[in-house]
């Protein structure tokens, strides 16, 4: 029988930042109680969690509450009210969803299912080279997905980059953090204010003051690939002012000239992605989703065919 969620509706009470029901018990947001930090940002930190009263085992829930440390706390508040909108308004296979929320309350917080398995910064952390074509393929495929699916409700993702992609143990991925999602056809330029997201990943629309749409997230998605395919970044700058400059002045080096195997469709696909004007990237989502689709079968399929060939090799050198 599937667990029944407490009220997300309750007064939370705050006792330095994080409520607790008595000394010595786990510490406490509204009816949630907070078993271990799991993740700590600048201006959010996420616990692994239960509800009140269930047994510890059963922690399969992640809240992301205020950092204590934010010292804009302004945004922090504003950005949880955007993901928690964003989040209520969408739901797919590929985005995180909201389970409850309390960005209204003296602690604003809000809960999701617990994902296993780990980000996609972590994955390619540990790998520590270009993962395998067929997997990048497949999951930049699944994002694709989740981000059509957010074009189609309007909104624009922001922040696509691989801390923000988690992969589960079975290779499914869900795109998390919505805090910097912004309505499409609204965000007409960056001109007014300080663009917002992960910089090395920053469509180079979103730094120069350029209009800015969902071609912007594909963009982010390209950067993304490029990276799962080559164990590098297309621009390794982190800087905001640098990675202008870079924009204007260079260019990426094709795939091809560090991974000289990977097949020139995926190229064609990468290089489109990452082209400094949004007209010549794909028209939309959904574009990449079939394209992406069709070059993971291939990937697939050659690589089944090579473990054959091997195989029957083995068996004849037996």
């Amino acid at each position: 029988m599937p667990h029944q969620l407490p009220s997300p509706t309750a007064r939370v009470v705050r006792t330095g930042g994080v409520a607790s029901a008595a000394e010595g018990a786990a510490p406490r947001v509204d009816c949630w109680e907070l078993m271990r930090r799991a993740a700590t940002g600048a201006l959010t930190d996420v616990y692994r969690a239960r509800a009140r009263g269930q047994a510890a085992v059963y922690a399969t829930y992640a809240v992301k509450i205020l950092s204590p440390r934010a010292e804009n706390g302004a945004l922090a508040r504003a950005l949880l009210r955007r993901e928690a909108i964003v989040a209520s308004q969408v739901t797919h296979a590929h985005l995180l969803p909201l389970l409850a929320q309390g960005y209204d309350h003296p602690t604003p917080f809000l809960v999701f299912p617990w994902l296993a398995g780990e980000s996609l910064a972590q994955r390619i952390a540990r790998v520590s080279e270009p993962l395998p074509l067929a997997h990048a393929l497949w999951y930049a495929r699944q994002m694709a997905e989740g981000l059509a699916a957010l074009h189609a409700a309007g909104w624009l993702h922001g922040d696509v980059a691989p801390a923000n992609v988690m992969i589960g143990p079975h290779g499914h991925v869900t795109l998390v953090d919505l805090g910097f999602a912004e309505p499409l056809g609204q965000h007409a330029s960056t001109n007014k204010t300080t663009p917002r997201g992960t910089p090395a990943y920053i469509a180079p629309e979103q730094l120069t003051a350029g209009r800015v749409d969902a071609r912007s997230d594909l963009y982010s998605l390209g950067v993304v690939l490029y990276q799962m395919l080559t164990g590098r970044l297309p621009l390794a700058i982190t800087d905001r002012a640098s990675l202008v400059a870079a924009h204007r002045q260079g260019r990426a080096a094709d795939v091809r000239e560090h991974c000289p195997n990977i097949p020139r469709e995926v190229a064609k696909l990468v290089n489109e992605l990452l082209s400094k004007q949004p007209l010549r990237r794909p028209d939309s989502a959904m574009e990449v989703v079939a394209r992406l689709a069709a070059l993971e079968v291939a990937a697939f399929t050659e690589r089944g065919t090579i473990a054959l060939a091997d195989a029957r090799k083995l068996r004849i050198d037996g």
